[in-house]
C-alpha cells in the first residue's frame, strides 16, 4: 500500500468532494439553464468544466512524476 502523507491525503479527499458537488449541483444548474440551451450543450458543458477543472491537475501531477504527455 502507498504511504501517502497528511497533505496528500487532504488533496485527495478535497477533490472527492469537488467531484460530489460537481455531481450534486448538475441537475439544479441543468434546470436552471437547460430551457435556454440545447439539450447538446446541456450535456457537454458539464464535461468540458470538469476538464478545465481537473486537466492542471494532472499535467502538476505529471510533472512531479515526470511523465511527458503524449497523444498519439
Amino acid at each position: 500500500m502507498i504511504n501517502a502523507g497528511k497533505g496528500q491525503k487532504a488533496f485527495d479527499w478535497s477533490l472527492v468532494i469537488l467531484v460530489n458537488f460537481m455531481w450534486a449541483t448538475q441537475v439544479p444548474v441543468i434546470r436552471l439553464i437547460g430551457d435556454s440551451l440545447g439539450p447538446v450543450t446541456v450535456a457537454f458543458v458539464p464535461m468540458i468544466v470538469s476538464a478545465l477543472i481537473f486537466l492542471p491537475l494532472l499535467w502538476r501531477k505529471n510533472k512531479k512524476r515526470n511523465v511527458s504527455m503524449r497523444w498519439r
